[in-house]
């Protein structure tokens, strides 16, 4: 056990004087730092802007609400009551819209996901199936595909590129630096050596891992005590990750080849999991199930939404006057003809709308 522990403490002051130690160290601490950063960045936007279209949504529904309580003796009144009680309208724009969003989670900083594919929110109103084939999101495709540069992609794609550089020597270097045969004169077997200079090295790819996963929960602001179960979950997958690595190095070690060719054979399986692998399922994926022609789908949309607008206005409006209470003492039903009854005000003729439903 002291052979062991001597082993231990010579082998960290040897990697403490390496200069390629520090470069990984510090390439990866830089990038995972700049990752946790951009991740509280995405979702600090991706929040303010959910909480712009709620805010919106709530003026939208309380002008309304105002408005169909005015006093429609006035004239200046009738077109905002109009708009507040007709279901239909008469202009695209002009319709009530509700927003559906797509909350974050508390640790969606960490690991963004698909966040960046799909919109954090989606405007609804009965104009949707005409929208829908222009309203869209303008991003670069690139950037879609190879994902966002947040903690979690550090995590997959950097850090198994330290233990590479940690680990492709294990063996070659004390053989190229002629202290393989001091090694194996000694009374301790060369394999025990070897364990003690690779569980080192690990050591330190977990203690840089948990340092980084610690400052993404204090730098966005994720309370360990309220979250310490998720906290541990992730300390748990990345030092798996690691281990894997780790296994997948040693066996390149076991083989006993140079160091250039240990380090050429590392970066190959790091290139096949985590480029070539994923690209290839890519490819399969897409042509299994390939994406529809745009001009395609954008008949199917144009045909569906012919067939609702086709539907009289009762098999829709009168369902909709059953189920959410309180709406038929506001606007008054649909006939079985499509038209409306008389409104209780004077207004023998609906007026156009001329302005949007956003508040001045």
């Amino acid at each position: 056990m002291n052979t062991f522990l001597h082993i231990l403490s010579f082998e960290w002051k040897s990697l403490r004087r390496s200069n390629t130690l520090k470069v990984l160290v510090l390439v990866v601490l830089g990038t995972g730092i700049y990752g946790i950063y951009f991740g509280k960045f995405e979702i600090d936007k991706q929040q303010r802007q959910i909480a712009q279209v709620q805010q919106y949504e709530q003026q939208q529904f309380d002008d309304l609400l105002n408005w169909a309580k005015l006093d429609t003796t006035i004239q200046a009144n009738q077109e905002k009551y109009l708009q507040a009680t007709s279901p239909g309208g008469t202009d695209y724009d002009l319709h009530f819209t509700y927003y559906v969003t797509n909350e974050a989670p508390p640790l969606a900083g960490l690991c963004l996901g698909q966040r960046d594919l799909f919109p954090v929110y989606y405007g609804i109103n009965i104009t949707d199936l005409v929208r829908q084939v222009n309203v869209g999101e303008l991003a670069n495709p690139m950037k879609l595909l190879t994902g966002n540069f947040d903690l979690s992609y550090v995590l997959v794609f950097l850090l198994p590129i330290l233990i590479v550089g940690l680990f492709y020597d294990l063996y070659a270097g004390e053989k190229e630096g002629g202290t393989l045969s001091l090694l194996q004169s000694q009374p301790t077997s060369l394999g025990t050596v070897l364990l003690a200079k690779g569980l080192l090295r690990l050591l330190v790819v977990l203690g840089l891992a948990t340092l980084l996963l610690v400052v993404a929960f204090v730098l966005q602001g994720i309370s360990l005590r309220d979250y310490y179960r998720p906290f541990f979950q992730w300390l748990g997958i990345i030092y798996g990750y690691c281990l894997l690595w780790t296994a997948l190095m040693s066996l390149i070690v076991w083989l006993r080849r140079s160091s250039a060719l240990s380090a050429m054979l590392g970066l190959g399986v790091w290139l096949i999991f985590t480029l070539i692998t994923p690209a290839l399922l890519n490819l399969f994926a897409g042509a299994e199930e390939p994406l529809p022609n745009r001009a395609e789908a954008i008949d199917a949309v144009r045909t569906l939404n012919d067939k609702m607008w086709a539907s009289p206005k009762s098999f829709v409006l009168n369902q909709f006057y059953q189920e959410p209470p309180g709406t038929a003492t506001l606007i008054p039903p649909i006939l079985t003809n499509g038209t409306t009854p008389a409104s209780p005000c004077s207004i023998k003729k609906r007026m156009p709308w001329k302005r949007s439903l956003k508040p001045k």
